[in-house]
């Protein structure tokens, strides 16, 4: 069984990234990959450790500091990955789905999974564009999976309880939070993830005429300082805070 990976390689959940003048400061910034494409690589590796063989590969887009992502992954377990290479982080999605979408046809994976958002702009579109370019039925948001005779069996947390969706190969599908962590990578995987190899492609080489961006960030601001608490103590307290309530908050 052939699965494909899209991995993206972005500011870490827990780095402070500055504003100045509008944009982003990522200068110095540790870099991951998305939380939960490492949950879609931990769901590949256990499809293939069920069925005994097959093969893993990742696709990443943008700059060459995503060559690091994907070591990162293919020391986890993958096979091999393919870097689409742009000059800038890629960010409006007519211009990535068409990029991602001609890689993935000329490897033909039998399934194609993502995170179901990146946790950097968490825009959360990314596998459905995918879908919708390559003309695939796509399921989204799925913590636990189960490969089947040419389908996949998709459980989904819905409001009251869980959804069960099957569906036939080939198909997309965004990964949420799985019951099972991803594995860290053993000091055997990251030797072995050196020899590994690391496809290249761009627009150019796809012989791709990409559209102008359709959206684009212009301006990013810090939220503003939370004001300091106000605390009130005592039964007589109580007018005091419907009337703040009122006149200030203005909730009553």
């Amino acid at each position: 069984m052939k699965i494909a990976l899209l991995v993206k390689y972005c500011p870490d959940s827990e780095a402070q990234i500055d504003v100045e003048d509008g944009k982003l400061q990522t200068s110095g910034v540790k870099y991951s990959v998305s939380p939960y494409d490492e949950y879609g690589c931990e769901a590949a590796l256990q499809i293939l450790e069920k069925k005994g063989d097959g093969e893993i590969i990742l696709f990443s887009l943008g700059p060459e500091k995503n060559n690091k992502g994907l070591k990162d992954e293919l020391a986890r377990g993958a096979h091999r990955a393919i870097h689409i290479s742009s000059p800038e982080e890629e960010t409006c999605i007519a211009r990535i789905a068409p990029q991602i979408a001609a890689v993935l046809k000329e490897e033909n994976p039998d399934v194609i999974f993502c995170g179901w958002k990146g946790i950097d702009f968490d825009c959360g579109i990314t596998g459905t564009a995918v879908a919708e370019v390559m003309g695939l039925p796509h399921v989204a948001m799925v913590n636990e999976l189960e490969a089947v005779d040419g389908k996949i069996i998709c459980h989904r947390q819905v409001d009251g309880g869980e959804e069960v969706i099957e569906v036939t190969l080939p198909a997309v599908i965004t990964i949420g939070k799985g019951k099972k962590e991803p594995r860290y990578p053993s000091l055997k995987g990251i030797m072995a993830a050196k020899k590994k190899p690391i496809g290249e492609k761009s627009a150019e080489s796809l012989g791709l005429k990409l559209p102008d961006a359709k959206s684009k960030y212009v301006h990013f601001e810090k939220p503003p300082a939370k004001q300091a608490g106000k605390k009130f103590e005592g039964p007589e307290a109580v007018a005091e805070v419907v009337r703040l309530l009122h006149e200030e908050a203005k909730i009553l």
